[in-house]
This record gives C-alpha cells, sequence and structure tokens, in this order.
C-alpha cells in the first residue's frame, strides 16, 4: 500500500529487528503515518535524492525492546545499572498499566522516521539541509549516524532541533 508517491506503508513500519512483535499499524497510526509520509517526501524534495527509512513506526512494546525513549525514561528513574531485561520487563508493565503519557515515542504514534540519504551526504549534512529548509517538522534530530525526523498534524510543530550521541542527554543545535 502505498502512502505517498515514493512511500510505502511497509517501509515506515519497517525495523531492523522486530524480536516476533507485530508492528501493523492500527487506524490511528495508519492516519499519522500518512502525514509522515507526506513529510518525508518533503525531505525528498529539498535534498533531491531519495532517502532510506531505516526505522519508522514502532509500536509500544517494539520501542520497548528498540530502547526507544520510554526505555530511556525508565533507565533514569531505575538507574543505569540495572539490567537491561529487568527495564524492558518494567516497561512492558508500565505499558500495559498506561503510565508512560508524554514519554511514549513519536515513533509509537507513527510521527516520526529514522532516515539517511547517502546520494546527498552525511546525516550531519542532511540535517543541516532540513534545519534551513522550510519542512514543518516537529523535531530534527542529528543522531549521528542517522537523522531522526518527526511530524504532528494535530499541533503546531516545535521545530526543535537537537544532538543526541548514545548514552548522552540532548544538546540543542546540530553539533558536529
Amino acid at each position: 500500500m502505498n502512502l505517498t508517491e515514493h512511500f510505502a506503508l511497509d517501509e515506515l513500519i519497517v525495523t531492523s529487528d522486530r524480536n516476533g512483535i507485530d508492528n501493523a499499524p492500527d487506524a490511528a497510526q495508519l492516519e499519522r503515518l500518512k502525514y509522515t509520509a507526506r513529510g518525508a517526501e518533503h525531505i525528498r524534495l529539498i535534498l533531491g535524492v531519495p532517502i532510506i527509512v531505516l526505522s519508522g513506526l514502532r509500536v509500544l512494546e517494539l520501542n520497548v525492546v528498540k530502547g526507544g525513549a520510554m526505555t530511556a525514561e525508565v533507565l533514569r528513574q531505575v538507574g543505569r545499572e540495572t539490567r537491561i531485561d529487568a527495564v524492558r520487563d518494567a516497561c512492558i508493565q508500565r505499558l500495559r498499566d498506561g503510565e508512560f503519557g508524554e514519554h511514549i515515542s513519536q515513533h509509537c504514534r507513527g510521527e516520526a522516521i529514522d532516515w539517511i540519504a547517502p546520494k546527498f551526504g552525511t546525516p550531519l549534512e542532511c540535517c543541516k539541509a532540513i534545519e534551513a529548509s522550510d519542512v514543518r517538522f516537529d523535531q530534527l534530530i542529528y543522531e549521528i549516524t542517522w537523522c531522526h525526523t518527526s511530524f504532528i498534524a494535530d499541533n503546531v510543530p516545535r521545530h526543535e532541533v537537537l544532538t543526541i550521541r548514545r548514552g548522552q542527554r540532548a544538546v540543542s543545535g546540530l553539533v558536529a
């Protein structure tokens, strides 16, 4: 199923390792994925080359297993020395209890993609081009080996630009 001219649903629900978890979108996630695909089209237009989506939608349980934003929140609360399987179990229990609120990753809602565009340049070069463009993103995050971009249809986008290095807190702006 094509969401836009260049982006298919399968492309926006792919992730490197699903751990046997069904990553099919519900109706609300599908609508947000359509909006995200339109944002990805705009990125493609600005860069003038195809973009490769590394990760799009990640249902809640998959996001926990992949170490997404919710897992990071639990790590802050329980301490980094905790075994990852204990963190995963704690996250899954909190998911079942509906306790994550604002800490749910935009990937879980179908509002974000992680991507690269090697025919354009490095992730930093890509992020700089998108930051300087008219793309209406909510967040643009330079994550060193890829770009994270999120789009929200039902709110005014924050146009927040960050850099995140693994194991470190996010910093404002694009930092080489």
